[in-house]
C-alpha cells in the first residue's frame, strides 16, 4: 500500500520508514506462538530500571515497548528491520490442558501464555517493510520474507538463572538505548534447540506498482467498499510545462489545488455497474496511490443512469508533492461482472 508520512511522524521516529512523504509499504501479519508448557514471561514494566533497560517508553503509542521482539527481512541481502512491540497474549491458539483459558499478560506485564499467541496484523504501525526504493524492471519481484523471533535471546526459552535469594540474574548484551543506557537481558539456561522454530520464511511476489487494492480478490469480497480487484484506469497525460529562462521547472497539474471539481460520469450501455475510486497521486514516485475506500477522495458506484461526482482537487503536501492531480481506479461492483471504462467529463460551473 501507499501511505503519506509527514516529517517527524511516529513511523520515522521508530525507523519504520526510510524517508518522509509518500512511501510504498509491504504489509503482512506476524504471529509468535508459545508452543511450550510454561509462560514465556518478560515481566512487569518498571518505569525506570537502571539494571536492565529492557523496556523503552514509546510516546507515540503511550506505552512501553520491548525492544528485542524480533526482526523482519525482505530478500537475502537487505538489512533486517528490528521491531519493538508490546508483547502480550492476544489469542489462545492451542486448545489443550497445558494452555490456560486466561492470562495476566498485557503491555504492563509483558509475555505470552503457554499455548497463546502474540499476533500483529497487517495495518498496525510498523507492521511492514518500506519497499519504496525497490528497483523493478516492469516485472514483479519474488523474494523471501523472513520473520525471526527472539533472535537476540532476550526471552528465556528454558530455565531462568536465579541467585541464592531466588532473584533473576542479568547479563550485559553490549546494546544501548537511544539515550545511551546499557541494555541487559535475563540469564537463562536455554533448552536444546530452543531457537529451532523461531524463524519462518515465505516467498512474496510484489508488483512493480499498485497495492493490495489492485490485487485480485481471493476471499469472495464483493461490493464497492472492497479493497481488492480494482484496476488503474489511465487518464490523459498531463502536458509538459516548459519554464521560461528565469523560471523554475513546474510540475504539470490536472486541476488547481483546492478547487472544487464537478464531473459527470457514465459507463457503456452494455456495462454492469462500476465502482469509481479516485485517489491522490505522488508526483515524486510518479504513480497513483491505489488507495483504500477509507482514504479515497471519492468512492462512488456509476450505473446506467450515470453519476455526478464532486471532489476537491488535492492540496500540496510538501515541496515534492504539489497536489493538483488524481488517479482513477475502477472495479465492477460484483467481481463476476466485466470491467468497463468509466468516462467522466467536467461540468461547467
Amino acid at each position: 500500500m501507499y501511505q503519506y508520512f509527514p516529517p517527524n511522524s511516529c513511523a520515522a521516529q521508530e525507523s519504520c520508514i526510510a524517508g518522509d512523504g509518500w512511501r510504498r509499504l509491504l504489509l503482512f501479519d506476524a504471529v509468535a506462538h508459545n508452543l511450550g508448557a510454561e509462560p514465556l514471561a518478560i515481566g512487569r514494566v518498571i518505569r525506570s530500571n537502571p539494571l536492565n533497560n529492557m523496556f523503552q517508553y514509546n510516546s507515540c503509542h503511550d506505552h512501553y515497548h520491548f525492544a528485542n521482539y524480533g526482526e523482519f527481512q525482505l530478500g537475502l541481502n537487505n538489512q533486517p528491520s528490528k521491531q519493538a512491540f508490546c508483547v502480550e497474549s492476544t489469542s489462545r491458539l492451542s486448545n489443550n490442558e497445558l494452555s490456560p483459558l486466561t492470562h495476566d499478560f498485557t503491555c504492563s506485564n509483558q509475555g505470552i501464555q503457554a499455548g497463546w499467541v502474540d499476533e500483529y496484523q497487517a495495518g498496525l504501525d510498523c507492521q511492514w517493510i518500506d519497499i519504496t526504493d525497490l528497483q523493478f524492471e516492469d516485472e514483479p519481484l519474488t523474494m523471501p520474507l523472513t520473520f525471526r523471533f527472539n533472535q537476540d535471546g532476550f526471552l528465556c526459552e528454558g530455565e531462568p538463572v536465579l541467585n541464592e535469594n531466588g532473584e533473576l540474574m542479568w547479563e550485559p548484551t553490549g546494546e544501548r538505548t537511544a539515550e545511551g543506557l546499557p541494555i541487559s537481558r535475563p540469564r537463562c539456561d536455554f533448552v536444546e534447540g530452543w531457537d529451532s522454530n523461531n524463524e519462518a520464511s515465505r516467498d512474496v511476489t510484489i508488483p512493480a506498482v499498485g497495492s493490495f487494492v489492485t490485487a485480485p480478490c481471493t476471499q469472495g469480497q464483493i461490493g464497492p467498499l472492497r479493497n481488492c480487484g480494482f484496476s488503474l484506469q489511465p487518464l490523459p497525460f498531463l502536458p509538459t510545462v516548459t519554464p521560461s529562462a528565469d523560471e523554475e521547472a513546474k510540475t504539470p497539474l490536472r486541476c488547481t489545488p483546492g478547487q472544487v471539481i464537478q464531473l459527470s460520469c457514465t459507463i457503456p450501455a452494455t456495462a454492469q455497474p462500476q465502482t469509481l475510486r479516485i485517489c491522490e497521486t505522488s508526483a515524486l514516485l510518479g504513480v497513483g496511490t491505489a488507495c483504500t475506500y477509507e482514504t479515497a477522495m471519492v468512492n462512488r458506484v456509476v450505473g446506467q443512469d450515470g453519476r455526478d461526482i464532486t471532489l476537491t482537487c488535492p492540496f500540496p503536501r510538501d515541496e515534492n508533492e504539489p497536489g493538483g492531480d488524481y488517479a482513477f481506479y475502477v472495479a465492477p461492483v460484483f467481481p463476476e461482472d466485466a470491467l468497463a471504462e468509466v468516462s467522466c467529463t467536467a461540468v461547467t460551473q
